[in-house]
C-alpha cells in the first residue's frame, strides 16, 4: 500500500488497494516525505521520513499488507518507527466502490521516557466511493495504552480531480476521541500530484497547532 499519509491514510488505502485488486499481484513501495502527517497531525515532529511496504492483492478483492515509517518517539526523539499490518476486501456494488478491513498500528520501540505509554492500537475501517468522492469511517477496536477508551471514531470525505494534467485531492477529516481528556479536532488538506511526486497543504484546528503545513513527497511502487 503506497501510503505516505501526507494527505491521509484513508485516501491511500482506498486508492492504491482498489486499483491493485484487479489481479493477484505482489507489490512493494518506497517513499520519502518532508513531513509525515497522519490525519492532519505530524508524526515526525515536522521532520522528514522514509517509508516502505509490501502488498498482496488477490483478484477476488482480498488484500493484505504491511507498511513501515520513521516516526518520533513519545518524547519527540528519533529512533522510533511505526509498523502497520492490515487485511481487507475491496470491490464494487454497481457504481459504488467499497473497501472494508482491519489495520493494526504497532510502535515496536519503547519510548524510553519516565512514563511508559503503550501506543499500539487496532482499527476497523470502511470506505465507499462514488465518482470522484470517497467517504471513509474508522473505529478503534483496541487501544493498548487506554483499554478503557476504545471507541475513537474518525471520519473523512475526500474528492479527486484532474486539473491541467495534475491530480488534485481535497479532504476534510474529523477525529472524535472516546477519552474525555482527548482533544477532538478536524483537519483539511489539498494536494497536487504528478507522476511520483505530491505537493500538499495541510491544516488542523488543534489549539496552538493551526499553521498551514507544506509537505512534499515522493513515492514509487514496484511490481515483484
Amino acid at each position: 500500500m503506497q501510503k505516505l499519509k501526507q494527505l491521509s491514510l484513508t485516501v491511500a488505502v482506498a486508492g492504491v488497494l482498489s486499483s491493485g485488486a484487479a489481479m493477484a499481484e505482489l507489490t512493494g513501495n518506497i517513499g520519502v516525505t518532508s513531513n509525515y502527517l497522519w490525519r492532519g497531525v505530524t508524526q515526525t515532529s515536522d521532520s522528514a521520513a522514509i517509508s516502505g511496504g509490501l502488498d498482496y492483492a488477490h483478484k477476488s478483492g482480498a488484500y493484505a499488507g504491511t507498511w513501515a515509517s520513521e516516526v518520533s518517539s513519545l518524547n519527540g526523539e528519533s529512533g522510533q518507527y511505526e509498523l502497520d499490518l492490515y487485511v481487507g476486501y475491496t470491490g464494487d456494488a454497481g457504481s459504488v466502490s467499497y473497501d472494508v478491513g482491519v489495520i493494526k498500528y504497532i510502535y515496536p520501540i519503547d519510548d524510553g521516557g519516565t512514563v511508559q505509554v503503550d501506543a499500539d492500537f487496532t482499527e476497523v475501517y470502511v470506505s465507499a466511493g462514488f465518482g470522484p468522492a470517497t467517504l471513509y469511517l474508522a473505529s478503534t477496536l483496541s487501544k493498548e495504552g487506554d483499554p478503557q477508551f476504545e471507541k475513537d471514531m474518525y471520519f473523512s470525505l475526500s474528492a479527486d480531480f484532474k486539473v491541467a494534467g495534475l491530480g488534485m485531492t481535497a479532504l476534510y477529516g474529523d477525529y472524535d476521541f472516546d477519552d474525555p481528556a482527548g482533544t477532538d479536532y478536524s483537519h483539511y488538506s489539498l494536494g497536487l500530484s504528478k507522476d511520483d511526486f505530491t505537493f500538499a497543504l495541510e491544516q488542523n484546528d488543534i489549539t496552538g497547532a493551526d499553521d498551514v503545513r507544506v509537505v512534499v513527497s515522493w513515492s514509487k511502487e514496484i511490481s515483484l
